[in-house]
Protein backbone atom coordinates (compact mmCIF):
# COMPACT_ATOMS: atom_id res chain seq x y z
CA UNK A 1 0.00 0.00 0.00
CA UNK A 2 1.61 3.33 -1.05
CA UNK A 3 2.43 5.83 1.67
CA UNK A 4 -0.12 8.66 1.82
CA UNK A 5 2.06 11.75 2.18
CA UNK A 6 -0.85 14.18 2.15
CA UNK A 7 -2.63 12.37 5.00
CA UNK A 8 0.63 12.24 6.93
CA UNK A 9 1.18 15.98 6.57
CA UNK A 10 -2.44 16.76 7.44
CA UNK A 11 -2.13 14.76 10.66
CA UNK A 12 1.17 16.49 11.43
CA UNK A 13 -0.54 19.86 11.08
CA UNK A 14 -3.27 18.79 13.49
CA UNK A 15 -0.67 17.70 16.04
CA UNK A 16 1.13 21.04 15.74
CA UNK A 17 -2.08 22.98 16.14
CA UNK A 18 -3.81 21.13 18.93
CA UNK A 19 -1.09 19.46 20.95
CA UNK A 20 2.24 21.16 20.52
CA UNK A 21 2.92 24.58 19.08
CA UNK A 22 0.61 27.56 19.70
CA UNK A 23 0.15 28.28 16.00
CA UNK A 24 -2.54 27.54 13.47
CA UNK A 25 -0.93 26.57 10.17
CA UNK A 26 -2.80 27.05 6.94
CA UNK A 27 -2.83 23.78 4.99
CA UNK A 28 -2.68 25.82 1.80
CA UNK A 29 1.04 26.03 2.51
CA UNK A 30 1.35 22.50 1.13
CA UNK A 31 3.18 22.12 -2.17
CA UNK A 32 2.15 18.90 -3.89
CA UNK A 33 5.32 17.04 -4.83
CA UNK A 34 5.73 13.29 -4.44
CA UNK A 35 7.68 12.43 -1.32
CA UNK A 36 8.46 16.09 -0.52
CA UNK A 37 6.58 18.85 1.25
CA UNK A 38 7.65 22.43 0.88
CA UNK A 39 6.37 25.75 2.19
CA UNK A 40 6.18 28.42 -0.48
CA UNK A 41 7.74 31.79 0.17
CA UNK A 42 4.37 33.53 0.51
CA UNK A 43 3.19 34.45 4.05
CA UNK A 44 0.60 32.09 5.49
CA UNK A 45 -1.98 32.21 8.22
CA UNK A 46 0.18 31.60 11.28
CA UNK A 47 -2.12 32.58 14.14
CA UNK A 48 -0.94 32.57 17.73
CA UNK A 49 -2.89 30.32 20.08
CA UNK A 50 -3.49 31.88 23.50
CA UNK A 51 -5.60 29.51 25.62
CA UNK A 52 -8.46 27.03 25.72
CA UNK A 53 -11.98 28.25 26.47
CA UNK A 54 -15.67 27.36 26.41
CA UNK A 55 -18.24 29.97 25.39
CA UNK A 56 -21.93 29.61 26.22
CA UNK A 57 -24.95 31.85 25.76
CA UNK A 58 -27.46 31.69 28.61
CA UNK A 59 -31.02 33.00 28.27
CA UNK A 60 -33.64 33.40 31.00
CA UNK A 61 -37.14 34.32 29.79
CA UNK A 62 -40.53 34.89 31.37
CA UNK A 63 -39.02 36.18 34.61
CA UNK A 64 -41.52 36.83 37.40
CA UNK A 65 -41.57 39.15 39.20
CA UNK A 66 -39.71 41.27 36.62
CA UNK A 67 -36.17 42.41 37.46
CA UNK A 68 -35.01 45.98 37.95
CA UNK A 69 -31.35 46.89 38.41
CA UNK A 70 -28.98 49.48 36.93
CA UNK A 71 -26.52 46.68 36.15
CA UNK A 72 -27.38 43.02 35.57
CA UNK A 73 -23.85 41.78 36.25
CA UNK A 74 -24.19 42.04 40.03
CA UNK A 75 -27.43 40.01 40.06
CA UNK A 76 -25.94 37.31 37.81
CA UNK A 77 -22.65 37.06 39.69
CA UNK A 78 -24.35 36.97 43.09
CA UNK A 79 -26.79 34.26 42.07
CA UNK A 80 -24.05 32.30 40.33
CA UNK A 81 -21.73 32.19 43.36
CA UNK A 82 -24.56 31.40 45.78
CA UNK A 83 -25.89 28.51 43.71
CA UNK A 84 -22.47 27.08 42.94
CA UNK A 85 -21.79 26.78 46.67
CA UNK A 86 -25.30 25.44 47.26
CA UNK A 87 -24.74 22.62 44.78
CA UNK A 88 -21.16 21.69 45.67
CA UNK A 89 -20.68 22.38 49.39
CA UNK A 90 -21.18 19.42 51.76
CA UNK A 91 -20.67 21.58 54.89
CA UNK A 92 -23.17 24.35 54.25
CA UNK A 93 -23.19 25.59 57.86
CA UNK A 94 -19.57 26.72 57.63
CA UNK A 95 -19.22 30.44 56.91
CA UNK A 96 -15.74 30.06 55.40
CA UNK A 97 -13.83 27.36 53.56
CA UNK A 98 -10.52 27.83 55.40
CA UNK A 99 -10.88 24.94 57.85
CA UNK A 100 -12.92 22.66 55.59
CA UNK A 101 -11.36 19.15 55.42
CA UNK A 102 -12.22 18.74 51.71
CA UNK A 103 -11.40 22.28 50.59
CA UNK A 104 -8.47 21.35 48.35
CA UNK A 105 -10.66 18.96 46.36
CA UNK A 106 -13.68 21.27 46.20
CA UNK A 107 -14.46 23.07 42.94
CA UNK A 108 -16.09 25.97 44.78
CA UNK A 109 -12.99 26.48 46.93
CA UNK A 110 -10.72 26.33 43.90
CA UNK A 111 -12.76 29.01 42.15
CA UNK A 112 -13.47 31.44 44.99
CA UNK A 113 -11.23 30.82 47.99
CA UNK A 114 -7.82 29.52 46.87
CA UNK A 115 -4.92 31.79 47.93
CA UNK A 116 -2.52 32.82 45.19
CA UNK A 117 0.79 30.89 45.26
CA UNK A 118 3.82 32.64 46.71
CA UNK A 119 5.72 32.35 43.42
CA UNK A 120 2.94 34.07 41.47
CA UNK A 121 4.25 36.77 39.07
CA UNK A 122 1.04 38.71 39.72
CA UNK A 123 0.25 40.60 42.91
CA UNK A 124 -3.01 39.17 44.24
CA UNK A 125 -4.25 37.54 47.44
CA UNK A 126 -6.47 34.92 45.80
CA UNK A 127 -6.46 33.10 42.50
CA UNK A 128 -8.45 34.89 39.78
CA UNK A 129 -11.80 33.46 38.76
CA UNK A 130 -11.62 31.03 35.81
CA UNK A 131 -14.89 32.30 34.39
CA UNK A 132 -16.30 35.45 32.85
CA UNK A 133 -19.88 36.71 32.91
CA UNK A 134 -20.44 39.03 29.96
CA UNK A 135 -23.93 40.62 30.23
CA UNK A 136 -25.96 40.95 27.04
CA UNK A 137 -28.93 42.45 28.87
CA UNK A 138 -27.20 45.35 30.66
CA UNK A 139 -29.82 47.47 32.42
CA UNK A 140 -32.91 45.88 33.90
CA UNK A 141 -36.14 47.88 34.04
CA UNK A 142 -39.07 45.64 34.89
CA UNK A 143 -37.36 43.11 32.62
CA UNK A 144 -38.73 39.65 31.98
CA UNK A 145 -35.70 38.54 29.97
CA UNK A 146 -32.06 38.28 31.01
CA UNK A 147 -29.22 36.92 28.89
CA UNK A 148 -25.45 36.76 29.12
CA UNK A 149 -22.39 35.08 27.65
CA UNK A 150 -20.48 32.77 29.96
CA UNK A 151 -16.82 31.85 29.43
CA UNK A 152 -14.68 29.18 31.09
CA UNK A 153 -10.90 29.07 30.72
CA UNK A 154 -8.16 26.45 30.55
CA UNK A 155 -8.41 23.39 32.78
CA UNK A 156 -11.80 24.53 34.10
CA UNK A 157 -13.43 23.92 30.71
CA UNK A 158 -13.87 20.27 31.67
CA UNK A 159 -16.30 21.32 34.42
CA UNK A 160 -18.75 23.04 32.07
CA UNK A 161 -21.65 20.64 32.88
CA UNK A 162 -21.39 21.62 36.56
CA UNK A 163 -21.85 25.27 35.65
CA UNK A 164 -24.84 24.49 33.46
CA UNK A 165 -26.40 22.81 36.50
CA UNK A 166 -25.73 26.06 38.38
CA UNK A 167 -27.73 27.97 35.75
CA UNK A 168 -30.55 25.47 36.20
CA UNK A 169 -30.44 25.95 39.96
CA UNK A 170 -30.51 29.74 39.49
CA UNK A 171 -33.72 29.34 37.50
CA UNK A 172 -35.33 27.01 40.04
CA UNK A 173 -34.37 28.93 43.19
CA UNK A 174 -34.74 32.43 41.72
CA UNK A 175 -32.39 35.40 41.76
CA UNK A 176 -32.40 39.04 42.67
CA UNK A 177 -33.89 40.62 45.78
CA UNK A 178 -37.34 39.15 45.10
CA UNK A 179 -36.12 35.69 44.09
CA UNK A 180 -37.47 36.18 40.58
CA UNK A 181 -37.87 32.94 38.65
CA UNK A 182 -37.83 32.49 34.87
CA UNK A 183 -40.30 30.32 33.01
CA UNK A 184 -37.67 29.34 30.44
CA UNK A 185 -33.92 28.72 30.52
CA UNK A 186 -31.90 27.85 27.44
CA UNK A 187 -28.14 27.36 27.13
CA UNK A 188 -26.50 27.51 23.70
CA UNK A 189 -23.07 27.00 22.24
CA UNK A 190 -23.28 28.85 18.96
CA UNK A 191 -26.58 27.71 17.44
CA UNK A 192 -26.49 24.34 19.21
CA UNK A 193 -28.77 24.02 22.23
CA UNK A 194 -26.84 22.45 25.12
CA UNK A 195 -29.57 22.47 27.74
CA UNK A 196 -33.04 23.79 28.51
CA UNK A 197 -35.07 23.94 31.71
CA UNK A 198 -36.86 20.65 32.31
CA UNK A 199 -34.36 18.56 30.37
CA UNK A 200 -32.57 15.62 31.99
CA UNK A 201 -29.70 15.79 29.53
CA UNK A 202 -26.73 18.14 29.20
CA UNK A 203 -24.86 18.01 25.90
CA UNK A 204 -21.20 18.50 26.80
CA UNK A 205 -19.92 21.76 25.30
CA UNK A 206 -17.02 21.69 22.86
CA UNK A 207 -13.72 23.12 24.12
CA UNK A 208 -12.06 25.55 21.72
CA UNK A 209 -8.72 27.31 21.43
CA UNK A 210 -8.60 31.07 21.12
CA UNK A 211 -6.31 32.37 18.40
CA UNK A 212 -5.27 35.96 17.85
CA UNK A 213 -7.09 37.46 14.89
CA UNK A 214 -5.29 38.90 11.88
CA UNK A 215 -4.01 42.46 11.85
CA UNK A 216 -6.36 45.06 10.39
CA UNK A 217 -5.44 48.37 8.83
CA UNK A 218 -6.26 50.98 11.44
CA UNK A 219 -5.05 54.46 12.32
CA UNK A 220 -8.12 55.63 14.27
CA UNK A 221 -10.21 53.56 16.69
CA UNK A 222 -13.14 54.34 18.96
CA UNK A 223 -13.61 52.33 22.14
CA UNK A 224 -16.96 52.46 23.95
CA UNK A 225 -17.27 50.87 27.38
CA UNK A 226 -20.53 48.94 27.59
CA UNK A 227 -20.02 48.10 31.28
CA UNK A 228 -17.94 49.86 33.94
CA UNK A 229 -14.19 49.30 33.77
CA UNK A 230 -11.99 49.14 36.86
CA UNK A 231 -8.29 49.62 36.19
CA UNK A 232 -5.58 50.47 38.65
CA UNK A 233 -2.37 52.17 37.56
CA UNK A 234 0.36 52.55 40.17
CA UNK A 235 -2.13 51.58 42.87
CA UNK A 236 -4.78 54.15 41.89
CA UNK A 237 -8.14 53.73 40.21
CA UNK A 238 -7.71 55.28 36.79
CA UNK A 239 -9.45 55.73 33.46
CA UNK A 240 -7.14 54.33 30.74
CA UNK A 241 -6.61 57.45 28.65
CA UNK A 242 -3.06 56.32 27.84
CA UNK A 243 -3.04 53.66 25.15
CA UNK A 244 -0.04 51.99 26.78
CA UNK A 245 -2.04 51.54 30.02
CA UNK A 246 -5.04 50.19 28.10
CA UNK A 247 -2.89 47.70 26.21
CA UNK A 248 -0.98 46.62 29.34
CA UNK A 249 -4.28 45.60 30.94
CA UNK A 250 -5.15 43.43 27.95
CA UNK A 251 -1.74 41.76 28.19
CA UNK A 252 -2.23 41.25 31.92
CA UNK A 253 -5.65 39.71 31.34
CA UNK A 254 -4.49 37.09 28.82
CA UNK A 255 -1.29 36.40 30.80
CA UNK A 256 -3.30 35.68 33.96
CA UNK A 257 -5.62 33.30 32.09
CA UNK A 258 -2.67 31.49 30.52
CA UNK A 259 -0.57 31.27 33.71
CA UNK A 260 -3.21 30.24 36.25
CA UNK A 261 -5.55 28.14 34.13
CA UNK A 262 -3.16 26.55 31.64
CA UNK A 263 0.08 26.66 33.63
CA UNK A 264 1.96 28.52 30.90
CA UNK A 265 3.87 31.76 30.77
CA UNK A 266 3.30 33.58 27.50
CA UNK A 267 6.41 33.88 25.36
CA UNK A 268 5.49 37.21 23.79
CA UNK A 269 7.47 40.43 23.55
CA UNK A 270 4.97 42.51 25.52
CA UNK A 271 7.66 45.08 26.37
CA UNK A 272 8.39 45.74 22.72
CA UNK A 273 4.69 46.12 21.94
CA UNK A 274 4.22 48.52 24.87
CA UNK A 275 7.13 50.65 23.66
CA UNK A 276 5.52 50.83 20.22
CA UNK A 277 2.18 51.67 21.85
CA UNK A 278 3.65 55.01 22.98
CA UNK A 279 3.29 56.19 19.36
CA UNK A 280 -0.51 55.95 19.69
CA UNK A 281 -2.09 59.16 20.99
CA UNK A 282 -5.39 59.97 22.67
CA UNK A 283 -7.63 62.05 20.39
CA UNK A 284 -10.72 62.44 22.59
CA UNK A 285 -12.33 60.87 25.63
CA UNK A 286 -15.36 60.94 27.91
CA UNK A 287 -15.78 59.27 31.29
CA UNK A 288 -18.12 59.04 34.26
CA UNK A 289 -17.30 57.44 37.58
CA UNK A 290 -19.89 54.91 38.73
CA UNK A 291 -20.57 53.12 42.00
CA UNK A 292 -22.63 49.94 41.96
CA UNK A 293 -23.87 48.53 45.26
CA UNK A 294 -24.30 44.83 45.94
CA UNK A 295 -24.78 42.53 48.89
CA UNK A 296 -22.26 39.70 49.27
CA UNK A 297 -23.90 36.53 50.56
CA UNK A 298 -20.46 35.04 51.15
CA UNK A 299 -19.12 37.98 53.18
CA UNK A 300 -22.54 38.91 54.62
CA UNK A 301 -22.14 42.62 53.98
CA UNK A 302 -22.85 45.39 51.50
CA UNK A 303 -20.14 46.24 49.00
CA UNK A 304 -19.48 48.95 46.44
CA UNK A 305 -18.03 48.22 43.01
CA UNK A 306 -16.24 51.23 41.53
CA UNK A 307 -15.42 51.89 37.90
CA UNK A 308 -15.73 54.18 34.90
CA UNK A 309 -17.93 54.26 31.83
CA UNK A 310 -17.27 56.33 28.74
CA UNK A 311 -15.39 56.29 25.46
CA UNK A 312 -11.85 56.65 24.13
CA UNK A 313 -10.60 57.61 20.67
CA UNK A 314 -7.00 56.70 19.82
CA UNK A 315 -4.99 57.68 16.75
CA UNK A 316 -1.71 56.31 15.43
CA UNK A 317 -0.15 53.11 14.04
CA UNK A 318 -2.82 50.80 15.47
CA UNK A 319 -2.68 47.88 13.03
CA UNK A 320 -0.30 45.69 15.13
CA UNK A 321 -2.56 46.16 18.15
CA UNK A 322 -5.91 45.30 16.57
CA UNK A 323 -5.68 41.55 17.37
CA UNK A 324 -5.12 42.46 21.03
CA UNK A 325 -7.92 45.04 21.10
CA UNK A 326 -10.26 42.38 19.66
CA UNK A 327 -9.10 39.94 22.34
CA UNK A 328 -9.89 42.44 25.11
CA UNK A 329 -13.24 43.13 23.46
CA UNK A 330 -14.15 39.45 23.77
CA UNK A 331 -12.74 38.69 27.22
CA UNK A 332 -12.99 42.12 28.94
CA UNK A 333 -10.22 43.98 30.79
CA UNK A 334 -9.48 45.24 34.28
CA UNK A 335 -10.82 44.00 37.61
CA UNK A 336 -14.24 42.50 38.52
CA UNK A 337 -14.64 40.82 35.13
CA UNK A 338 -16.56 38.00 36.85
CA UNK A 339 -19.27 40.63 37.45
CA UNK A 340 -19.18 41.67 33.80
CA UNK A 341 -16.92 44.71 34.26
CA UNK A 342 -14.56 45.80 31.49
CA UNK A 343 -16.75 45.03 28.47
CA UNK A 344 -16.15 47.31 25.51
CA UNK A 345 -16.75 47.64 21.79
CA UNK A 346 -13.93 48.68 19.46
CA UNK A 347 -14.59 50.22 16.03
CA UNK A 348 -12.12 51.25 13.34
CA UNK A 349 -13.02 54.72 12.13
CA UNK A 350 -12.11 56.62 8.99
CA UNK A 351 -10.36 59.95 9.35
Amino acid sequence: MPFNYRLFFSNLVNILVYESEPYLISQKALVKKPGLFLLTQKPYNFSMRLFKYVELKVEFEGISPPLSSPFSGTILRGAFGYNLRKILCIFKNRRTCNSCPVAENCLYYKIFETPAPENSPFKMDFLPHPFLISPITLNLNESKKLSFTFFLFGKYCQYSPYFIKVFENMALSGFGRNRSKPEFLRVYQGKREIFHLGSNEIKKPVENFYYLSKEEDASLVRINFLTPVKIKNKGRLTYPTEFEVFLRNIFRRVSIISFFFEGKKMNIDFKGLLNKAKEVKLLEWESSKVEIGRYSMRKKKKMELLGFTGKLVFQGPLSPFMPWLKTGEKFHIGKNTSFGFGKYKVNIEKK
